[in-house]
């Protein structure tokens, strides 16, 4: 994998909470917008702002399960800016609302 789309996966596990704008992670490849996209899409093979989301929805399932942090908190650490928003990327990744699996989980 290219170096420069490594050192900005790098950054994103790192800073899941944080607002994740495509000028940002360009500049951290020292690419403009449009490189980095094209370059972050043939070495993911997915789009920058698709890869954070599932990468953070992907989180969000592994700490429902293994920890017991409440959801609306979980969603806040991971750079939603409301718990419904959370949940309907939740739902639609997993079919499932947090709170159901949970309850599954428990």
């Amino acid at each position: 994998m290219d170096s420069r789309i490594t050192k900005v996966l790098d950054y994103v596990e790192n800073n899941l909470g944080q607002p994740l704008r495509l000028n940002k992670l360009a500049a951290i490849a020292c690419l403009s917008p449009s490189q980095f996209h094209r370059l972050f899409k043939s070495e993911t093979g997915s789009t920058p702002f698709k890869f954070v989301e599932e990468l953070k929805i992907n989180k969000a399932y592994q700490r429902i399960i293994h920890e017991n942090v409440p959801i609306s908190q979980l969603s806040v650490a991971l750079g939603y800016q409301d718990y419904e928003t959370f949940t309907r990327a939740f739902k639609k990744r997993f079919h499932l609302s947090p709170d159901d699996l949970r309850s599954v989980a428990d």
